[in-house]
C-alpha cells in the first residue's frame, strides 16, 4: 500500500453528482483500492434511505467505464464501497478496485478491523454537560418504517461508540466518536441515547442548525432573511485505521471540510 497519490483527483462533471461540476481529491491509493472525500448531500453508493441523493459508486463507475483519463492513471476500472455513508455526513469512502480486494477489505470491515474516527459538533445540555469520556454500546436495528436506526436489544446488533469532548465554548462543544462496529447512522443514533444533542440533526433529535446572529452580539444582518451557517448535521468521518496486522496500521486521514472549519472558527471568535 501505498500514499504517492495523494495529488490526484477525480472530477465529476454534472449532472454525476449534482448540478454544478466537483473535484475531489483522492486521499490514499493502493493496490485494489482508493480513498476519497465524500461530500455533504451525496451517498456513498445506492440505498433505499437516501433514493434522491446523488450516487458517488455509479458516478465513478460511470466515468472509468467511459475510460476517463484520471481513473486509468489510478488503475480503476469498476468500484464497490466497503461500507455505507449517508449523505447527511461529509467524510472519507474507501472504494475496492477488483474481487479479490473488495474481499479482503469486506472482511475487514465485517471483522471489526477498521476503526472510524468522527468528529461532529454538540449544543451543550445539562446531560451532556456532566462528561467528557461516554461509552455507548447499545444494540441497534433498521427502523421497520422510517429511514432510522432504533436500539433494540432482542433484534439489534452490536454497536460500540466512544464518545470524547476535545473542545467546550459556551454554547457548544467538539465531541470526537470512535468505533470499530460501524453500523449506518451509528454515531448519530448513539448521541441521541447518550443526551448528546448533533447540532443540526432533527432527524436523531439534534440541536437547530446555527445562525450568524445568535452568536454574534452586534450582528448587522437581516435575522428574517438570515440562512443557518450550515444545511447539513455537522458530523464529519475524518479519520480510518486499518487495524489488520499485515497493513502496516494504515490510516486515512481527512481534513474538516470547509463548512464545518468555519463553524468551528465562529464559534471560538463569538462562542468562547
Amino acid at each position: 500500500m501505498n500514499d504517492s497519490n495523494k495529488e490526484s483527483y477525480i472530477g465529476f462533471p454534472p449532472p454525476l453528482l449534482g448540478e454544478q461540476p466537483i473535484r475531489l481529491p483522492v486521499l490514499l491509493s493502493g493496490d485494489g483500492f482508493f480513498a476519497i472525500e465524500k461530500p455533504y448531500g451525496i451517498g456513498s453508493s445506492a440505498h433505499p434511505w437516501w433514493k434522491n441523493a446523488p450516487d458517488m459508486q455509479n458516478a465513478i463507475a460511470v466515468q472509468a467505464e467511459a475510460k476517463k483519463r484520471e481513473l486509468d492513471v489510478l488503475g480503476i476500472s469498476e468500484v464497490k464501497t466497503v461500507y455505507p455513508l449517508e449523505p447527511e455526513v461529509n467524510g472519507i469512502i474507501i472504494f475496492t478496485t477488483n474481487n479479490d480486494s473488495a474481499s479482503l477489505w469486506n472482511n475487514a470491515f465485517g471483522s471489526n478491523q477498521l476503526e472510524f474516527t468522527f468528529q461532529f459538533i454538540s449544543r451543550n445540555n445539562e446531560t451532556s454537560n456532566g462528561s467528557n469520556d461516554i461509552v455507548c454500546d447499545l444494540p441497534l436495528v433498521q427502523h421497520r418504517e422510517n429511514p432510522v436506526m432504533v436500539v433494540s436489544h432482542h433484534y439489534g446488533k452490536k454497536a460500540f461508540t466512544h464518545f470524547r469532548r476535545l473542545k467546550t465554548w459556551r454554547n457548544y462543544s467538539l465531541w470526537e466518536a470512535t468505533t470499530q462496529h460501524f453500523r449506518i447512522h451509528q454515531v448519530r443514533a448513539h448521541a441521541n441515547e447518550c443526551a448528546i444533542s448533533v447540532v443540526g440533526d432533527s432527524m436523531y433529535r439534534g440541536s437547530q442548525p446555527i445562525l450568524l446572529s445568535s452568536l454574534k452580539k452586534k450582528y448587522r444582518g437581516d435575522k428574517e432573511t438570515e440562512r443557518p451557517m450550515h444545511d447539513y448535521p455537522l458530523i464529519e468521518l475524518l479519520k480510518i485505521r486499518d487495524l489488520r496486522p499485515d497493513t502496516g496500521s494504515m490510516d486515512v486521514t481527512l481534513n474538516p471540510s470547509r463548512k464545518f472549519a468555519s463553524v468551528l472558527k465562529k464559534l471560538a471568535e463569538f462562542n468562547g
